[in-house]
């Protein structure tokens, strides 16, 4: 055998695992930082900005709602063609009565909107609600009828109408 002759290299088959391997890693490290990425761009908006104080007081509040389920007349909420119609015992209508409609918007709290509520000796209020924006929306009601205090809330779809 001649020396100055060098034997072939030995040729090692191609093996794909490794470079599998390290796409398969780098695929999982994008998808986990792009998940991050997007969990910290979320808007992590509450109902209320007060919404824990507000739950600290759930014992009086869920008072105010038994006594209003007793109450004998109607209390309700409706929305139809622009006009939000609210109905209260008309008892309450006249005796030292005082109250709020707050309407929430679950999507957007930018939207909601606090209205004085303020029925006739029947009962009765109609609110416009074509300036705001149609879709899903709480309507709570609280107000004070003799020094007692009562709470209603509903969900309402608010309907676009033209102007």
């Amino acid at each position: 055998m001649n020396p100055a002759v060098a034997a072939p290299p030995l040729r090692v088959p191609f093996n794909p695992w490794p470079w599998s391997l390290l796409a398969f890693f780098a695929l999982l490290l994008t998808t986990i930082a792009s998940f991050v990425v997007f969990a910290v761009r979320q808007n992590q908006e509450l109902v209320r900005p007060d919404y824990y104080e507000q739950e600290l007081r759930h014992e009086a509040q869920m008072k105010r709602v038994q006594r209003t389920r007793a109450l004998a007349g109607p209390v309700s909420v409706e929305a139809a063609e622009g006009v939000l119609s609210v109905t209260l015992p008309a008892a309450h209508a006249g005796r030292g009565f005082s109250g709020t409609v707050r309407l929430y918007r679950p999507s957007d709290a930018r939207l909601d909107r606090e209205l004085t509520l303020a029925p006739d000796g029947a009962g009765h209020q109609s609110i416009d609600v074509r300036p705001i924006r149609p879709g899903l929306w709480k309507a709570a009601l609280q107000w004070t009828a003799g020094g007692v205090e009562y709470f209603h809330e509903e969900s309402i779809v608010i309907n676009g109408t033209p102007r």
